[in-house]
């Protein structure tokens, strides 16, 4: 079975590092939307960045979100 994989926005926050842990603990590929200057070093050890600083016309079929 392949794996499956979840982007989660917010993944330096409080909450958004949560989701991250608990994602991974329950065996996701996590890739975590930061933007630049973001405190990276925080989050859990396994999620894979994406740097986004605006959604707004971003297609996310052209991105390389795919396991």
């Amino acid at each position: 079975m392949a794996k499956r994989y979840v982007l989660v926005t917010g993944s330096t926050g409080f909450i958004g590092r949560a989701v991250c842990a608990k994602m991974l603990e329950d065996g996701w590929g996590v890739k975590g939307v930061v933007r630049e200057g973001s405190a990276v070093n925080i989050l859990p050890f396994g999620v894979e960045r994406v740097y986004l600083d605006s959604i707004e016309n971003c297609n996310f079929r052209d991105r390389d979100f795919a396991g």
